[in-house]
Parts: structure tokens; sequence; C-alpha cells
């Protein structure tokens, strides 16, 4: 017999697998009393005795006692058997055995017994030796117990369908029913209904012809399900759940096929939008978190309906592949995109043309030099000008002699780059929007300030009337066009169906990015920030908010340097139409840069809430981590107070980290720095008179109509004279000189027009 371990019989040998106990697979159960059995008679026994297997061997009874053990002359000779008894018997034929271990003195029956146990090992030998594929239909034999349950399941006679093979005995089989609580899927999914188990060989055979027909509705359906095959670019929907993300009808397309099994397989799906915080960048080269691998159990192919409904989304994803599969050479003119992983604004739509290569598809990079010097962190490498290094997913190909042509007008100032302010790049960034043509004869594009259809701009003609210190965005000159004309100006291949589904997003994430910005974000200090820190008054759910290490009660105590600070250290918060945290940045109030502002790394429940604090931080001039270069900032405290991560200080910070001595923050050297409100007198909270107290908003020496002079040595308009108009967002002052003239300039560039006298 094999060995017991817990509720599982191990199996020691073949043999163990031909030779059962009787009474588990002939189905008999000792019934015999000792007055029915007398000396002489015909016998069977079963069972296991003094370590001697007694399973289905014949004898004759040559001694019995009232009670005790009864001497049986065996037909088969056995080592272990002896002479019998007082020299009566044959040699290695005779055994004592007790009373349970004779199953049977009819010798009709036992015959019986013999021939079904012999037609059973025949068939366990043919079973053992059958081979099943994918798709084979078998029936189940007798019982099985799951090595994942206690419980025996009864598969006689029941219909399945094999997935594919566990080991050279083993099967992972589909039931046509569920017939049992303990059946389940495995871990891709398989089968749908939750009526697989893995069956032994011995445990099932091969259905016949009549068994097939007799459910041949039920059986179809099965094979359906694993004969789906997908393709690389099939569009597909995703319905299920999988590793703790929910899919609900998601539409993607097949970006790579991987086998994961004997014949199941999983697949890479880039989706149209991000759903669920954990799809990734697939592979880490197309730019975008949409992608997730995906077991094939819960994909299917799309509908014409839902294709039909994302046709645009399908267009443009479809474009973005295309040309992360092109096979870019040196000399190809290129259209560059933004992206997290490069912090160069206005890159969005730029063209450059590719002058290096270096390291193999697709996870080269390239070396590109661009058109236009747009922006300063582009640089000289060798002989190349305004020169960076982009992957793929920075790029798409600008094909024939296209880049040609605009290289010469670009030259002939016939045409210019393409460039929008940074609430207009948010808001296209917002829809995933990606600029096809980046050289036109219009540039500067902005959003207007009061209308949720209107982009404004300055023509190329109007762009050569400006003078050198004008801001075009700024400019008199400017004029309008409707959204839908502008989407065109973008993409000339869009149709008017898709450039409608583009207008009515535009006007959405206007009316909440732009209108809804200042209802929707508040700035809070002291006591505050240690209350919207934590996590009871968040949105629940997932995103970088519900995983960030601070947001737990007991956190509390770190915050105490929040709230002792309230003049330098406040905290941006949205909140839902609940009261309830949506997301949360730090506000940093800076001594160096003097005067200026940081705005840390932004956390949220949903990642596209993330461009509403970019837009808010743009529109007041701050340094943005997601945004800006930013280093050697300090930010000082102003109170003597010592403070120490992990106790009334965060035990880290994203961005600063803190120092004891001069009782400041900074990332980066602060050199000889001291802190002003640490000076011999200060007063914690009380600056001294001759330190300028960091407030949260500038002070504004005027009113509206005030009379100014502008001040500014070598600048043409030194001297000049009008009146104040506004504070505008970055903190600038906008003036309008006597000529009618409109400037923005910083507040120390502006005083009363009586110190002139």
């Amino acid at each position: 017999m094999g060995k017991k371990i817990g509720n599982k019989t191990m199996i020691k040998s073949y043999n163990d697998f031909m030779n059962p106990p009787l009474n588990e697979e002939a189905k008999i159960s000792p019934k015999i009393k000792r007055d029915e059995l007398k000396i002489g008679d015909k016998i069977m026994t079963n069972g296991e005795f003094d370590g001697v297997n007694l399973d289905y061997l014949t004898g004759t009874i040559l001694n019995m006692r009232e009670y005790g053990n009864l001497l049986i002359q065996f037909d088969r000779i056995n080592k272990k058997f002896h002479a019998g008894f007082k020299d009566i018997g044959a040699n290695n034929h005779c055994f004592y055995i007790p009373l349970d271990n004779i199953t049977s003195n009819d010798s009709d029956e036992f015959e019986k017994i013999i021939k079904k146990v012999e037609d059973e090992k025949k068939n366990k030998e043919i079973r053992m030796k059958a081979k099943y594929n994918t798709g084979d239909v078998i029936v189940g034999i007798n019982k099985i117990k799951p090595v994942y349950s206690g419980k025996e399941l009864n598969i006689e006679d029941e219909i399945g369908i094999v997935y594919y093979s566990i080991d050279n005995n083993n099967y992972w089989v589909g039931f046509l029913d569920r017939f049992d609580d303990h059946l389940k899927s495995d871990s891709e999914g398989y089968p749908k209904n939750k009526a697989g188990i893995s069956v032994n060989k011995l445990n099932m055979r091969h259905a016949e012809a009549d068994e097939i027909e007799k459910f041949k509705d039920k059986i179809n359906k099965a094979k359906k399900e694993i004969g789906v095959i997908f393709e690389i670019d099939d569009i597909v929907a995703v319905d299920g759940n999988y590793n703790y993300i929910h899919f609900k009808n998601n539409i993607g397309i097949i970006r790579e096929v991987q086998q994961a099994g004997a014949f199941y397989k999983r697949y890479t799906v880039q989706f149209l939008e991000r759903f669920d915080n954990n799809l990734y960048d697939i592979n880490y080269m197309m730019g975008t978190p949409t992608g997730y691998i995906i077991p094939q159990s819960i994909i299917r192919k799309a509908t014409e309906e839902e294709i039909k409904q994302n046709d645009l989304k399908l267009k443009l994803l479809k474009e973005d592949i295309d040309s992360f599969n092109y096979d870019y050479k040196i000399g190809d003119y290129i259209v560059a995109h933004n992206s997290p992983n490069y912090n160069i604004p206005n890159m969005d739509g730029q063209i450059g043309v590719i002058v290096e290569k270096m390291g193999n598809k697709p996870r080269e990079t390239f070396g590109v030099s661009f058109l236009v010097r747009f922006n300063n962190n582009l640089y000289n490498q060798k002989k190349w000008a305004n020169y960076v290094n982009l992957n793929r997913t920075n790029i798409s190909i600008i094909k024939g002699g296209e880049g040609e042509e605009l290289k010469r007008k670009l030259d002939n100032k016939e045409i210019m780059t393409f460039l929008t302010s940074d609430a207009l790049s948010m808001l296209l960034n917002r829809m995933d929007i990606k600029i096809r043509v980046a050289l036109l004869n219009n540039s500067y594009f902005d959003i207007d300030k009061e209308k949720n259809d209107i982009i404004t701009y300055l023509p190329i003609d109007r762009f050569k009337r400006l003078e050198k210190e004008d801001n075009p965005y700024n400019s008199k000159l400017r004029q309008q066009m409707k959204i839908g004309k502008f989407f065109r100006v973008i993409n000339d291949k869009l149709i008017d169906k898709e450039v409608e589904t583009l207008i009515n997003s535009f006007r959405s994430n206007y009316d909440i990015c732009i209108k809804g910005v200042s209802d929707k974000l508040k700035l809070v200090s002291g006591e505050d920030v240690r209350f919207w820190y934590n996590e009871k008054n968040y949105v629940h759910g997932g995103g970088m908010l519900n995983s960030s290490c601070m947001r737990h009660a007991d956190k509390g105590p770190e915050m105490q340097m929040f709230v002792d600070n309230p003049d330098v250290i406040q905290l941006l918060i949205l909140l839902d139409d609940n009261n309830k945290l949506l997301g949360r940045s730090l506000v940093w109030r800076l001594a160096k840069p003097e005067g200026s502002t940081f705005m840390d790394y932004v956390y949220t429940r949903f990642d596209k809430d993330r461009d509403i604090f970019l837009m808010y931080g743009s529109q007041h001039g701050w340094i943005m981590r997601d945004k800006n270069n930013y280093s050697d900032m300090i930010c000082a405290l102003h109170t003597d107070k010592k403070y120490q991560q992990g106790i009334n200080a965060l035990d880290h910070f994203d961005t600063f980290h803190l120092v004891s001595v001069q009782n400041c923050l900074t990332n980066g050297n602060i050199g000889n720095w001291k802190n002003p409100y640490m000076i011999k007198g200060a007063v914690p909270g009380n600056p001294p008179d001759d330190v300028v107290k960091i407030d949260l908003k500038p002070i504004i020496k005027f009113k509206e109509g005030d009379k100014i002079i502008y001040k500014k040595e070598k600048s043409i308009y030194d001297g000049k004279t009008g009146i104040f108009s506004k504070m505008k967002l970055d903190g600038k002052y906008s003036i309008i000189f006597d000529d009618g003239k409109k400037f923005a300039t910083d507040a120390k560039n502006v005083f009363p027009l009586e110190e002139k006298k």
C-alpha cells in the first residue's frame, strides 16, 4: 500500500497503480463470519497482514480455532509464507491470517471478482498508455481527491474537455457542468465556468462517438473557448479580474503574443486609456502607461459597434504604433513628442533630423538635431546644434521629402515654429493629443480665458511686426480661431466626426481644468496640513495618493514641522464634491531663489488630476518638480525649534533634506548660506525688520489706474510713464504706457510716478 501523508496517498510504484486495494477497486467489503467457514473451504483474501499483500489471493483453510487467526494454504508461492502447522501444508504456501482478511468462500463469487479485477487491470493499462491532446473529449472515472481539498469528487461519467497537459499522467480538464463547488478555474481563468480540475489518466477515458453526439452543443461551446487565438494588431475587449485589476470591456490593441502554457497564451494589450494605475508603459518604450499582459481567458474580439465608438482613439493609437515600429535611419526627419522621461518643455511637435543611432531596435536611442532652438536644454554635440537624445516613444517619422521642404520654408521664414502656452499644452496632453505638424504659418497658440471653444494665435506676418521685447502671448496682434479649425491645423487627416469628438473632449477638459480650477483647489496650512495627510479624508481606491507611505494616522506627529511653519509650508489640495481628498502637493515658499515658490511631487487618486495641479502652478509662476529644472533651493523655517526626521518632521521628503544647524531645508548644497530667521534676536514666527517675510501672495503696491514710471537701465522703456493695470497670476505687473502699449514686467521695475519729482 502507499504511504499516507495527510489526506493524500503517496504511490510507491507502478504496481500500486495496477494493484489497488480490493475494497477500493472491486468495491467488495469483507462480510464473512467465522461460523460460515470450515476446514477445507476455498477462500479469497484481500488487504495486507504482517507486511504481506493478500489482495486477490486464493487458498484453502487448513486449520481454524474458535478465536485467533486461520491457517491458510495459498495457491501461490510466497517466500514470506511458511510450511504450515505440524508439518501439514506445502512449504512457502502457508500463512496465518485474521478473519477480516477473508473476503469470500464462494468460488463463483471470487472468480467473478478476479475476472473484474483482471479486466480493470487491462483497462488501466490501456488508460495509462492513452494520450490526450488539447480539445479531446473525456469521460470521468471513479472519485478523485484534489490536493487543495480534503473532499473526494465523484467524476464518474462526467463529460469534460482536455485543456492542457500538466505532466505525463495528469491533465487540466474542464467539465461541461460545474457539478461540485470544489471545482475551479486555473490561474489563467480556464475554464470560464469554473468547473476545472487536474485529472490523472487512470480517472478518465476518451469519450465514445455516441457520448460526444449527445453533448455536442456544450462540447462545441467549450472548444470555442479553447480555440480563440489573437494576432498582433487585433482590436480586442478585455472583461474580468486579473492581478487585482478589474477590466470592464476595455478596448485595446494586441501588441505582443506570449506562449504561457501548453495550449493557452498571454497577450500584451495596449489600451486606449489608462483606467487603472497598475497599467504600465509597454516595455517602457511607448511613453504612455496604458498596457498590461492579459491571459487569453478574459480577452475577446471587439465588436464592430465597439470599434466604431472608439474609431478616433484607435486611429491615433495605430499611428503611434506605426511610428514606434518604423525602422528609423540617420537622415530621417522626425516630429518630437513630450513624455515623462524628458524634461524639455515645448518639445511636442518640434521637427528634427536623426544624426546618430545608439543601441538596437526597438530599444535604441536617437541623437536628434532640431531645426529650431526652442528650449535651452538643447545643446551642441560635435557638429550638430540643438541636440538631444530621444527614444522611440518621443518621435514620429516625417515620410517622403516633407522634412526637407519644411526646413527650406523655415530657413526662408515662410513658416514658424509651433509653440503653445502651458495651459493649452496641458489640455492637449490631457486629451493625449500628439502634434503631427510642427512648423506652420501660425504659432504661439493659447486658450481663450473666457471661452472653451476658441484658440488665439499669432500669424507669421503679424509675428514679424512684434518688437524685440514684446510677449507674443500678450500681443494685441493676436487672432482667434475655432477649436475645430485648430485640430485640423495640427492634424489635417482628421475627418469631421473625429474633429467633433475632439471638440467635445476639449470643452470638457477646459471646463474642469481652466474654469473649475479655482473651485477645486485650495491652499491650506497649519493643522489643516496634518488633517489632509490622513488617509481617512481621502477618496478611497488606488493611485499614488492611496499608496503614499505618509497617509497613515500614526504619521501625524511627523507633520509638526508643517504645522509650525505656515508662512513657508502649505499644502495644495484637490477635493471632490463630497469634500474628500483627490490629490495633494506640498508648496514651499523659498528663501532661495528669493521670493520663489516650489510645488513638490503631486499625489493624486487619478493620474489625470495631476494636470490640474500643474495648471495651477503654471498660472502662479511656481517652480514645479514635475516640469522644471531645480537645484540649490532653500526653504528657511520660521521657528527656532530643532526638528528631527521621523519624530516631528517627516522621516523622508520627496525633494528636500533637513539641515538642522541652519534650521532649513534644501535639495542641494547650501554652502555658507545662513538662515535669516535664525540670526541673533530673531523671534520665532516674527522675523526681524531687515528680513522680508515670504507671504502667500506678492504685495501689490498699486491699485488699478495709479500713475507709474518704468525704471530699468539699458531698457528701451526706461523712464516711460503710464498706469498700473493689474497684477498677473505669475506675480508680474501689467502696465499700459501713455502711448497705449501694454507691457508686463517684474514689480521691482515699477515705481509711483511721484518718485520722479
